[in-house]
């Protein structure tokens, strides 16, 4: 919603016309060598953390740009040390979430997910049980360290 996957989407559109047509969609764009691109879509956040961590710490010892997009503020915690962090963010506006699709340095530092579930109407009994579940999973996480 906030642009996230657009944006990975867009440097490797920029990646592959720099490398195939000479050209990039961007004021300025540099590429001292041929880049192999790879992607990987996981569906689910939060159920991986441990095996997240460590293929991205893995992907980052080695020559290679990593680009992340995830909604999993633990995982970003996890990895803060090793990765430089960038975030969208929205502001919610007469029951709307308004994105102004502009990067930011840093951690996200809010969550939407379950006022998504308000803003769209969801019946109170899986909005009770997402804030129910996030409490329990964030004092589960809190108290692991």
């Amino acid at each position: 919603m906030s642009g996230k996957t657009t944006f990975i989407r867009t440097i490797g559109i920029n990646l592959l016309a720099a490398q195939n047509l000479n050209t990039a969609f961007a004021g300025e764009f540099a590429l001292i060598k041929p880049l192999k691109i790879s992607s990987a879509l996981m569906l689910s956040d939060n159920l991986a953390e441990a095996a997240a961590k460590a293929v991205l710490r893995s992907l980052n010892k080695k020559n290679t740009i990593v680009f992340v997009s995830t909604h999993d503020m633990e995982l970003a915690d996890l990895l803060e040390k090793e990765y430089e962090l960038y975030h969208f963010s929205e502001t919610l506006a007469n029951g709307q979430l308004n994105f102004d699709y502009k990067l930011k340095e840093g951690k996200l530092k809010t969550r939407n997910a379950i006022r998504i579930l308000e803003i769209s109407g969801y019946p109170e009994e899986i909005i009770r049980e997402a804030g129910e579940t996030y409490d329990y999973l964030a004092g589960f996480h809190f108290n692991s360290k």
